[in-house]
């Protein structure tokens, strides 16, 4: 988990603990909504589309290109 506590990005969900005691358990930072709830009741405008594509691909970059070692997600959709 050395890894993930070191990932810092504005465009990337932050990771604050793990623990493998009794069952297992990721802790990241609380959002406010996600891609997936807000689909269904939002018509968005073709900027917004654009910014949203711009920001998933400035985390995966960032992933990408981590020292000392790149990230590779392996998995990208809205549903995670």
């Amino acid at each position: 988990m050395s890894i993930v506590s070191r990932i810092c990005h504005p465009n990337l969900v932050q990771f604050i603990s793990a623990t493998k005691v009794g069952s297992p358990l990721i802790g990241i930072e609380l959002m406010s909504t996600n891609l997936r709830k807000e689909l269904p009741s939002t018509l968005f405008r073709k900027q917004q589309i654009l910014s949203i594509a711009q920001d998933v691909a400035l985390g995966l970059n960032y992933l990408h290109l981590f020292k000392p070692q790149p990230i590779i997600h392996r998995n990208v959709s809205s549903l995670n």
